[in-house]
């Protein structure tokens, strides 16, 4: 039976793969919370074909009360929402923007519970965590509740944590989905312009290394003559321990999951889902293959890195410092080992993060957005 959902964070990353999926495999009608035209556009143009009779825009933001949703529309989806899915948020892990990142996470959990309060059909609220509300703990780490008791490694991650618990005490039937570190497709390797996490830090890497190469616009035929010819060796030290491991989901696994959980129906309410791979990378190897992909070299981890006040003359060294300060702590801890028993995600095909995948997105990233549209 065809079911009318709400979804906040559309237009994100994982946002618009989870809607072309909704959309492709049933016949639900899909209400889409975005702030400005331009978003609404930037989603038609993205969903192509997949927008009909189906798609409807609904203007709002959700840092605004019942997320600035005008009171006559939320009169007209009183009785029609089923499902409202929850994926917006900021995911900086900047703490110097620390009142947005709460504004945003925290505040807006909060109003889009109040605005879900107003649907009468309403049979599942869907919460995208992270499972990095783990913070600085390296233990097992459980699929419900976890305590604060070590920690965490900036205000992200405590924000979602604290939007875990407004959901919960929330009263509404929730069910809270925890993905890793999110990244490309793996069938394609597209990044669909994402820019931040791992791509992120790649980006930090290769700012710095323009240092030692040109600028963006020389970037492309360095990268075309490095193929044969002479790599740049920017001899750099980063900031970490070259064997602490990272836990990194393709977009299209974390989909795959949500769609089985959905289809789960009652057995999801009220459980939390760790959807985390079954294999870590240690971060040396995620760092070779970041500069394999970029056609560099000399870039290595270095433990005995302060984590503050570093002084050299190296120009590429200070500017990765530099880049790279808002990943330092996913550089020192490393992952805790997540239980993932609950079904359905104990019984699913899943995608494993193995070091061929793992270049495979890299180097489309590169190919993709440094290659063939310079910065």
């Amino acid at each position: 039976m065809a079911k009318t959902l709400l979804i906040t964070g559309a237009s994100g990353f994982l946002g618009r793969t989870l809607v072309k999926e909704i959309l492709s495999q049933s016949d639900d009608t899909l209400h889409l919370l975005v702030r400005s035209g331009d978003t609404e556009t930037v989603l038609t143009n993205d969903l192509g074909d997949l927008v009909s009779s189906r798609v409807h825009f609904v203007r709002g933001d959700i840092t605004e009360s019942n997320c600035g949703v005008p009171r006559e529309i939320q009169t007209q989806l009183k009785s029609r929402i089923d499902e409202l899915w929850h994926l917006a948020a900021s995911t900086t892990f900047d703490d110097n923007r620390a009142e947005e990142i709460r504004r945003v996470n925290v505040g807006g959990t909060q109003n889009v519970i109040s605005l879900a309060r107003h649907f009468d059909k309403l049979c599942r609220f869907y919460y995208m965590s992270t499972a990095y509300v783990c913070g600085k703990r390296t233990d097992v780490i459980d699929e419900d509740d976890i305590d604060d008791s070590q920690g965490f490694k900036n205000v992200y991650e405590k924000t979602k944590w604290e939007s875990e618990g407004i959901v919960r005490a929330s009263g509404l039937p929730f069910t809270i989905i925890r993905p890793s570190i999110l990244i490309g497709d793996s069938r394609s390797g597209d990044s669909m312009g994402e820019a931040r996490m791992m791509y992120g830090y790649l980006l930090a890497l290769y700012h710095a290394a323009r240092h030692a190469i040109g600028g963006a616009t020389d970037f492309p035929r360095y990268w075309h003559r490095a193929e044969t010819g002479r790599r740049a060796n920017v001899n750099a030290r980063l900031y970490g321990a070259g064997e602490v491991t990272k836990n990194m989901v393709t977009v299209d696994d974390v989909v795959r999951v949500c769609m089985a959980i959905r289809a789960s129906g009652g057995l999801a309410e009220g459980q939390t889902f760790n959807v985390v791979n079954s294999r870590n990378l240690p971060i040396a190897y995620i760092v070779d293959s970041m500069q394999r992909a970029l056609r560099l070299t000399g870039y290595y981890y270095d433990a005995s890195l302060p984590p503050t006040g570093l002084l050299t003359d190296n120009k590429v060294e200070r500017a990765a410092y530099r880049c790279t300060r808002p990943f330092f702590p996913y550089a020192r801890y490393t992952e805790p080992s997540w239980v993932c028993n609950h079904r359905p995600i104990s019984n699913i095909p899943r995608v494993a993060m193995t070091e061929e995948l793992f270049d495979f997105l890299m180097r489309r990233f590169v190919e993709d957005t440094l290659v063939s549209k310079p910065r």
